[in-house]
This record gives structure tokens, C-alpha cells and sequence, in this order.
């Protein structure tokens, strides 16, 4: 009876002592689990476009707490495009925003008024930038204080007292919206041969104006871009392929070459 005691006694310590083993491994298993679910958990809320590509439209309850972004090219296995307009807007917890490659438009307002936003990183695959996108941060008035036009990756989005005769820089692919907007000081302006698109009233109001030469490969001019300017004759390259509303409002003469 002893010895069956015994046998009893140890086989129960050895369940015993497996039970325990296998609970400290379950939990932390489940800390492991948990941990790896907050390093993944979502900073960015997001839509699709009609192609299926998202479109970043702001921080989760999460990413709200974040100063320092880095904008992904993929979410959720789709591939990221853009950043919506006023995505980012008033956030004045952000301070560094770096930009994927791969993404190719910051609209509008993105990160107007982002007041603390200090340091931007911006890939050459970003071929437009919405009107006030950087409007109002501390980046952009150190980049106008440095510079009379501010360039970030390939698109011209912002001057401030530019004067007379300007030459915009040869890696310039796209002019932002209202980029040179009533600038009554520029009267010519040398476009780079590589220019790809001028947005929406981007000359608009530059009423001493009066010359500039659109070059070849140019593909679109938007909505009023040279409207109430100082140009009186205008010719416009075969290679542009949309031209917005009363983008050469008051200009006598426009010239289209086939």
C-alpha cells in the first residue's frame, strides 16, 4: 500500500509539475502573440480607389500617437498611390514625414497646417502635390526662408518672393496648384524640357508676366494655370494632352500646334 502510495504521489508531482510547464508556456506563447499583434498594429486608415490602389486618409486611434511617419508603399497587401487631401491636417504631433517610393500624389491640404512638421522626405515617384499641401508647417517656411521656390522630389510646390526672371530647376516634372498664385514680380519664366504638367492656376494673377515657353512633352495644363497674366500670345506643343478651363483666359492669342 505504501509503495502504491508513493507511486501515486509521484506520478500526480509529475502531472502536476507538466500542468504548471504547460501553462507558463501558454502564457507566453500569448505574450509572444500579443506582442507580435502590437508591433502590427495599424497606424493608417485607408480607401480604394477605382484601380484598387489605397489611399491614405489619415492616422488610427494608434497612429494618432506617432510624431515621426514613414507613408508605407503597401497596406494590407495593396499597393499605396496617394495621400488624400487633408489627410494629415492640423496634426500638430507630427514632426518627420517620410514619403515611400512609389507613391505618386500628395493632394491637397495633406499636411496643411501640421505646425510642428519639421523634416520631410519626398521620392522622386511623387509626381503631383496639391495646392497648400505643405502650407502653414515649419518645413516649408525654413525651405521659403532658404529659397524663393521650393522643390521636393520632382514637383515645384511653393515660392515666396520670387522676381524677374526665374528658371525653374531641370529635374521639375510637375508645377503645383497656385505654385507662382498673383505674383505681381516675375515677368519670364525658362520651363525645364522635362516638364510634364502645370496644375491648376499655378501663373494665375502673375500680371507681369509676359513671357514664357512651353516646351515639348509637356502633357497638361489645368484649370485657369495662365489666366490674368501679362502674355499676350501663347503657343501650346502637340504633346499636351488636356488643358483645363480658361487656362489661357485672357491671353489674345493661343497657338495650338498639331
Amino acid at each position: 500500500m505504501r509503495i502504491k502510495n508513493s507511486l501515486k504521489n509521484r506520478i500526480y508531482d509529475i502531472c502536476s509539475h507538466s500542468a504548471v510547464t504547460l501553462i507558463l508556456i501558454s502564457v507566453l506563447l500569448f505574450s509572444l502573440v500579443a506582442c507580435g499583434k502590437n508591433r502590427n498594429i495599424a497606424v493608417y486608415t485607408y480607401e480604394l480607389d477605382d484601380s484598387g490602389n489605397a489611399v491614405i486618409t489619415g492616422l488610427t486611434e494608434n497612429g494618432a500617437t506617432y510624431s515621426s511617419l514613414t507613408i508605407p508603399s503597401s497596406i494590407d497587401g495593396k499597393t499605396v498611390t496617394t495621400i488624400a487631401a487633408e489627410a494629415f491636417r492640423g496634426n500638430s504631433i507630427i514632426t518627420k514625414v517620410t514619403v515611400s517610393s512609389g507613391i505618386t500624389e500628395i493632394r491637397e491640404n495633406a499636411f496643411f497646417a501640421c505646425s510642428n512638421l519639421s523634416s520631410i522626405e519626398i521620392p522622386d515617384t511623387v509626381e503631383k502635390i496639391g495646392s497648400n499641401a505643405f502650407t502653414s508647417t515649419a518645413w516649408l517656411n525654413e525651405e521659403l526662408n532658404k529659397s524663393d521656390i521650393v522643390v521636393a522630389g520632382n514637383v515645384l510646390c511653393a515660392s515666396r518672393n520670387a522676381k524677374g526672371d526665374i528658371k525653374i530647376a531641370d529635374n521639375v516634372k510637375s508645377i503645383s496648384s497656385g505654385a507662382f498664385y498673383n505674383n505681381k514680380d516675375i515677368s519670364s519664366v525658362t520651363l525645364p524640357a522635362g516638364l510634364i504638367s502645370i496644375d491648376s492656376y499655378a501663373f494665375a494673377g502673375c500680371s507681369s508676366l509676359t513671357n514664357i515657353t512651353l516646351p515639348e512633352g509637356l502633357k497638361s495644363i489645368g484649370y485657369g494655370a495662365f489666366s490674368d497674366t501679362g502674355i499676350k500670345s501663347i503657343t501650346v506643343p502637340a504633346s499636351v494632352e488636356e488643358i483645363g478651363n480658361e487656362a489661357f483666359s485672357g491671353i489674345a492669342e493661343v497657338i495650338k500646334k498639331n
